[in-house]
């Protein structure tokens, strides 16, 4: 699969910060589900996104940012016959279920790309340098027996098995009490089970045996199905109507798509009732879920992989680089020019006619220089290089006789208050290293530029692609995306170390230490602390809130909080109350408990707030009609996204509820301009899943699109439906998330009211 080297950079993603490495894990797993889903197409195999992946997929439109692992389901037939296309997956390719691996006693499947950690070049390049074991969890669905007391039976029997086979492990069955169990079971199966095995093999025909068990009604197509193990068989109500697995559908999964049972949301509501609702909270495997591998991989190497580390060094302020800063040379050439001119005056008094010629042909060379150096500087247009370019005038008319020198103390005078206006503005500079993160920096940029006694500059930085080695390729460099008016420079045209300002904000932190990315070695936190008096750190992120308690959240604060910029800045500037305390508890672990103190004052909490209202995408020329009021206002925009899946699972319900929909948005027609965005699914598939369904559905589009007084718009563009309504009503999946999460009301239809 093809990624941008983009995509694996940290991210913020419903105000959760995503590491790069998760995102090459997230890579990894989508190269493996690619694999699987060639096998499946090319033989017709259905397969479900399930569990975390299903809802990631209908909410989310991708992974969830909290989640880092790909689950998938199969009906048991499609499970059989994927497993008789093993052999057409790509070399180094393995299946882990309890027949390959030891230790795995389950009743699911695992695809790995391999089923070791691995730095092999060829490998880390096919799998996005991410070295960790990763794959694909596939899940069996099987049907429930319509008769109760048979499924019971199923039930119990299966307990029965899975029992013993653990009983076996755990040496408390064993002699004659299991020949008794085993007679048991071949008489409940009426399968006979072979005798004189090992304990292992024995616990593997018993779990072949209980998957035959679960495989029993399959074939019957029962009006239920379940996930059987460890789920259905102990609980009845986990199951569903099978009509909710009998299609499928495929949805948008980041740079891909990938099934969903066609009535998706009625799975959900019973997976996750109000799936809606956004928790961050984390059960199942440790977050992230290679961070098991990595500290295995440490016990074998006997050693810990690089990371860094807090030294009481960090704390310090660096000494200033070698070499002389523009201030420094200006304010050398200045004394020396002043020191000149006073000679001049005074050879001039005296009549010295061979000295004065002398004097004005250093002054002029001074001057020349002086101007050259503040021009590099400051640019054109100072007031004291114009004084300069008097200066070179006169000097030139006192040589040549034409000046009697009588205006060189006063224009020394005004040479000197010059220099002392420019020597003394105070110079900030902001280092933003994209251009979409400069907004973070808005606030401290404007309240700077209204100070009239500072200059004030951006310097955009390069950042560099990283391997997982660490070797760097790719140089990104958007210096060209910043808006002119702030006049961007470069870094090959901003001498930083020279200029040696009195602020520098900066929004990288990371150093050498983030994932896939680096700043270019001259630009590290210790180079830039050096190089002015204060070193400030606004991060290039928002977030939504937390506290300590919230393992996931806190567990990636790592990422961005313990890093080297952070430590050395002199300030450190967020946006809320809950960040400071997050960002001193993570330093104070990570520095030692008395540095408290230090992150306590280092840490403030801006006064100035940003402007976080968006601007809405432009108008399209044959809506804009319809988003005026009589009275020369704009109407309000309320998008209406129905889907598929609502639809089939509300068959009954949606006609009259299509119709009165059509029917509110035109009684509100003078205020409410609704747009009705298309689900691309229901022409394509419901005609057909359902033509009756699809009739009535179409019938009440046309009749809205004729009636005219909402916009209809089928052109898939999801930002602009987002970025252009006021308010959304309508089904739960990505369109209504994305609206939620840009701040915006969302309220989701019932189609039985």
């Amino acid at each position: 699969m093809h990624f941008s080297e983009e995509f694996f950079e940290d991210e913020i993603r419903d105000g959760f910060y995503i590491p790069g490495m998760v995102k090459r894990g997230w890579a990894c797993e989508m190269e493996v589900l690619s694999e699987i889903d060639k096998i499946c197409q090319k033989y017709g195999i259905e397969y479900f996104a399930d569990w975390g992946s299903l809802l990631a997929t209908v909410r989310h439109g991708g992974f969830i940012p909290w989640d880092d692992d790909l689950d998938i389901a199969m009906k048991r037939s499609e499970y059989k016959k994927f497993l008789t296309h093993l052999s057409e997956l790509p070399d180094g390719y393995e299946i882990i279920n309890y027949h390959t691996n030891e230790d795995y006693w389950q009743f699911l499947s695992r695809i790995v790309g391999k089923k070791r950690i691995c730095f092999e070049e060829d490998h880390l390049e096919k799998f996005h340098q991410f070295p960790y074991i990763c794959g694909v969890d596939i899940f069996i669905l099987d049907y429930r027996s319509d008769n109760e007391k048979k499924e019971n039976e199923r039930c119990t029997l299966a307990k029965y098995i899975i029992a013993v086979s653990d009983a076996i492990e755990d040496g408390s069955l064993s002699g004659v009490k299991l020949e008794e169990s085993l007679k048991k079971i071949e008489s409940l199966s009426r399968k006979k089970l072979p005798r004189g095995l090992s304990d292992y093999d024995l616990r593997i025909k018993l779990y072949e045996l209980c998957e035959e068990v679960f495989d029993m009604y399959n074939s019957e197509k029962g009006k239920r199905i379940t996930q059987l193990f460890p789920f259905g068989i102990d609980n009845p109500d986990f199951s569903f109507p099978s009509e909710y697995y009998e299609n499928s559908i495929r949805l948008p999964y980041e740079n891909t798509t990938i099934p969903v049972p066609l009535e998706y949301t009625a799975v959900l509501d019973k997976r996750y009732p109000n799936f809606m609702q956004l928790i961050k909270t984390w059960s199942g495997h440790d977050y992230p879920y290679f961070s098991t591998q990595q500290k295995d991989l440490e016990a074998v190497l006997d050693f810990e992989l690089p990371k860094f580390k807090f030294t009481p060094d960090l704390l310090s302020k660096p000494s200033a680089p070698e070499g002389a800063t523009y201030k420094a040379v200006v304010t050398e050439y200045n004394s020396a020019l002043i020191s000149l001119l006073s000679s001049l005056t005074q050879a001039l008094a005296n009549g010295n006619g061979s000295e004065v010629k002398e004097l004005c042909q250093n002054a002029q060379q001074l001057a020349t220089e002086m101007g050259t150096l503040i021009e590099q500087w400051k640019g054109e247009g100072t007031a004291i290089v114009s004084c300069l370019e008097e200066l070179c005038e006169l000097v030139f008319a006192i040589y040549s006789g034409e000046n009697d020198g009588s205006s060189v103390t006063g224009l020394s005078d005004r040479i000197l208050g010059a220099f002392n206006d420019i020597i003394s503005r105070k110079e900030v500079v902001f280092l933003p290293f994209k251009a979409e993160y400069f907004e973070r920096f808005m606030p401290y940029y404007q309240k700077a530029l209204e100070d009239e006694n500072t200059d004030v500059y951006v310097v955009p930085l390069p950042y560099y692609y990283k391997k997982y080695d660490s070797t760097l390729h790719d140089m990104h460099y958007d210096i060209l995306d910043y808006p002119k008016e702030l006049h961007p420079l470069s870094i090959e045209d901003f001498n930083l170390f020279a200029h040696r300002p009195d602020e520098i904000y900066f929004q990288n932190p990371y150093d050498e230490w983030n994932d896939t990315t680096s700043l270019p070695k001259g630009f590290f936190s210790k180079a830039l602390s050096s190089a002015c008096e204060k070193l400030i750190y606004v991060p290039w992120f928002e977030m939504a809130s937390f506290t300590k308690e919230d393992t996931v959240p806190f567990t990636n604060s790592e990422k961005y909080v313990t890093m080297p910029g952070v430590i050395r800045a002199d300030e450190i500037i967020l946006e809320e109350e809950w960040l400071k305390e997050i960002y001193v508890e993570r330093l104070s672990l990570f520095s030692g408990e008395d540095t408290r103190s230090i992150w306590e004052n280092k840490i403030k909490v801006s006064s100035v707030k940003r402007n976080r209202s968006g601007c809405k995408p432009p108008v399209p020329k044959d809506w804009a009609d319809k988003l005026k009021k009589s009275d020369g206002g704009t109407k309000k925009v309320i998008l209406y996204a129905p889907s598929i899946s609502v639809l089939c699972a509300c068959e009954d319900d949606m006609p009259k509820k299509l119709s009165l929909i059509k029917e509110t948005f035109s009684t509100y027609k003078d205020s409410l301009c609704p747009l009705w965005f298309e689900d691309e699914n229901i022409d394509k598939e419901l005609p057909k899943i359902n033509p009756a369904l699809y009739s009535i559905y179409s019938k009440t589009r046309d009749e809205f699109k004729a009636e005219d007084f909402g916009i209809y718009d089928d052109s898939g563009n999801k930002e602009r439906a987002i970025g252009l309504c006021d308010a959304l009503y309508g089904d739960g999946g990505e369109i209504a998330h994305r609206v939620r999460m840009s701040g915006k009301p969302v309220m989701l239809e019932n189609p039985k009211i």
